[in-house]
């Protein structure tokens, strides 16, 4: 199958991508063939998901949205369309250089009023904009994580310091250390 998964949440996320309600069940789910929304009511907002298969890996690629109100475009982790706040049709692009498959979330928020979003892509051999969604593909990459084993560092005499890695799909965070005196 191909598309992006569009699941529709209730509420404004106020440009907030940690927005509560994306961590609950959506209030409707649909598999999209292109992103290419209308007035759907007030006060929603959309998580449409997938990974992108760039025809040509190592060349840049060029996402574009055009919404009222609030879209985001974020691939492997990083914002890469910022068309935030509240407004009427504004349209926003941003590029990145892909190497493989990479997962691309879009984030759209309506509050009131109008309301509207379309997402198209270009890069590679792809010249022009395209809504197309057939190098796209719903889910999420499957990347083998291996597995952590526990690490004691020696800090000194009556002294040892351990700790974990913890590392989340777009998240590093420095390990988390203790100090005591061994008994």
């Amino acid at each position: 199958p191909f598309g992006l998964l569009a699941r529709k949440y209730n509420g404004y996320f106020n440009d907030d991508l940690s927005f509560g309600a994306f961590n609950g069940q959506p209030a409707s789910e649909k598999t999209v063939k292109e992103v290419n929304f209308g007035d759907e009511g007030s006060d929603y907002s959309y998580v449409i998901s997938g990974v992108f298969h760039p025809p040509q890996p190592g060349k840049e690629y060029t996402f574009k949205t055009r919404s009222d109100d609030a879209s985001y475009v974020v691939v492997n982790g990083k914002i890469v369309v910022n068309n935030k706040h509240l407004h009427g049709m504004v349209t926003k692009t941003g590029s990145v250089k892909l190497d493989a498959p990479a997962e691309v979330k879009i984030y759209f928020g309506e509050r009131g009023g109008g309301a509207g979003l379309k997402f198209e892509w270009k890069g590679g051999s792809q010249r022009s904009y395209t809504d197309r969604l057939g190098l796209f593909t719903p889910g999420a990459l499957s990347i083998p994580v291996p597995s952590c084993k526990p690490v004691t560092v020696e800090c000194g005499k009556g002294c040892e310091l351990s700790g974990t890695w913890s590392v989340t799909p777009h998240e590093r965070r420095a390990p988390t250390l203790s100090c005591g005196a061994r008994r």
